[in-house]
């Protein structure tokens, strides 16, 4: 299962604390974020990576690249660049399908997010379908209701005070296909291709009670660095 890596944002909100290397290369204690993401993506049985980049691209590759005597040694590592503009985060998935001519599933993360379990879970995928965790409150993220098939009916604006819900958690397993009539304009994954699925009722939503956290924001990225001793 080949795994696209969206790596390519300019972490607005987290340059407060880390304003010299891009938000995938947080460092925590003596490894970059990435790393940690790497080790449990390579743990769970993943083989073939493609780094979508574009700001401070060079730094990222230059860190991937130096795994792949060790880490990445027996893996498939493949970058593409978003090379005069940001292309949103389906825009950068269309064009690493474009450019690389890519069929059939494949898994999506985003590199500023650590699922703990979530590349396990969606291998066994046969669908289309997200990852979605529980937080105990939904004010950074919008939520995700699903029916009692599993399929997803509805995505929801961020909501201060809702608790307990389940939220995309940047994970994902799509189709190709769906990307081959694109028309070289930015879009975005969670505001216009996900929602088109859900439309059609082809997006189904999987489960994961296991650790979640967006290291976006100074304070998330406080608390992985504080727990990376129980979480890795």
């Amino acid at each position: 299962m080949r795994l696209f890596v969206l790596a390519g944002g300019f972490g607005t909100r987290l340059k407060p604390v880390v304003s010299d290397v891009p938000k995938p290369l947080a460092p925590v204690e003596s490894l970059p974020f990435l790393g940690y993401l790497l080790k449990n993506w390579v743990e769970h049985g993943i083989r073939s990576f493609v780094f979508l980049l574009h700001y401070k691209a060079s730094q990222i590759k230059d860190f991937v690249v130096g795994l792949e005597d060790t880490l990445l040694k027996d893996c498939e590592v493949r970058f593409v660049y978003e090379e005069s503009r940001p292309l949103g985060t389906g825009g950068a998935i269309a064009n690493a399908v474009e450019t690389l001519g890519v069929n059939g599933m494949f898994m999506i993360a985003n590199a500023d997010t650590w699922v703990e379990n979530g590349s396990a879970i969606l291998r066994s995928c046969v669908t289309q379908s997200i990852l979605v965790c529980r937080v105990p409150d939904a004010g950074r993220f919008g939520s995700v209701t699903i029916d009692d098939s599993g399929y997803v009916t509805r995505f929801e604006e961020k909501k201060s005070g809702n608790t307990k819900i389940w939220v995309y958690s940047g994970m994902a397993i799509v189709d190709a296909s769906n990307f081959r009539e694109w028309d070289g304009r930015p879009f975005s994954l969670e505001q216009t291709f996900f929602p088109g699925l859900v439309a059609s009722r082809c997006l189904k939503a999987e489960k994961s009670e296991g650790a979640f956290v967006d290291i976006g924001v100074p304070e998330d990225y406080a608390k992985f660095s504080e727990t990376i001793g129980t979480l890795n």
